[in-house]
């Protein structure tokens, strides 16, 4: 929706606070921007839903599709691409 639109997002090196909130029925992944927790999408289908434990890791994964501002085919990069986490840490239930 219009509310995930921001003038010029992603700003090149820049960082953004992403995650996801794991239920036992659903998972809703989420970015904060400006201050604002902004839901990207919620996956409901609990029979997707992991039910055992996982290992804490991080990971650069690409898309076939943009998924901001809009759905679009997105090729896959041309060079290799970095991920820089500032901080990461998870909450146990």
């Amino acid at each position: 929706g219009s509310d995930l639109v921001y003038p010029g997002f992603p700003e090149p090196g820049g960082f953004y606070e992403v995650g996801f909130d794991w239920q036992p029925s659903s998972v809703r992944f989420f970015i904060v921007n400006q201050g604002r927790e902004l839901t990207l999408w919620t996956l409901g289908d609990a029979t997707l839903i992991p039910q055992v434990p996982l290992q804490f890791m991080l990971n650069l994964w690409h898309p076939t599709e943009h998924w901001i501002p809009t759905r679009s085919p997105a090729d896959y990069p041309a060079s290799d691409a970095v991920l820089r986490a500032d901080w990461a840490e998870y909450w146990l239930p």
